[in-house]
């Protein structure tokens, strides 16, 4: 799926922050266990994307303020839930909400920085990155599919699995 529905000054597709995300939030943990834990939630913290597709952010906005319908509380986060369910056994623990809500924010701020020129606010504009997160988009989208599958959610969900045991 196209990321910010084609409105990119380059190809970019939904893989490429999800890989993002989860560089991010494990360049923010210190803890080899912490990582273990929080990876998977982190690949699959935009998992309901798979069924709604990448819904901008202005169409969320409108929705709730004018509509008074909120398509992440409607939504996203019943199909999260259910996958996290399904496929982790839990839901995820409060610091690692934390912890994705806050590297899904630096990743959007950089992708936003990178591929986003536009005279428009943005809600990540006023954002600052930490020094410790070095996460530079670069993945062509077909490596990023690939890599995603292939590797990382193998090893996470193999890793996550072993830890539970």
């Amino acid at each position: 799926t196209p990321r910010f529905r084609g409105h990119s000054s380059k190809a970019w597709t939904v893989a490429q922050p999800t890989l993002g995300v989860e560089e991010i939030g494990l360049s923010l943990l210190n803890k080899d266990n912490e990582k273990v834990e929080a990876r998977p939630y982190l690949l699959l913290h935009d998992a309901h994307e798979a069924f709604t597709g990448d819904i901008v952010a202005p169409l969320k906005f409108y929705m709730k303020d004018l509509l008074g319908w909120d398509f992440k509380d409607k939504i996203e986060r019943p199909i999260d839930e259910y996958l996290w369910q399904r496929y982790l056994g839990e839901k995820p623990k409060p610091w690692i909400v934390e912890l994705i809500r806050e590297s899904d924010l630096y990743a959007l701020k950089l992708e936003r920085d990178r591929f986003m020129p536009s005279k428009h606010e943005w809600v990540v504009d006023e954002v600052k990155i930490p020094r410790e997160v070095k996460w530079l988009p670069h993945l062509k989208p077909v490596q990023s599919i690939s890599r995603l599958l292939n590797e990382h959610f193998k090893a996470s969900f193999r890793d996550f699995a072993h830890a539970r045991s």
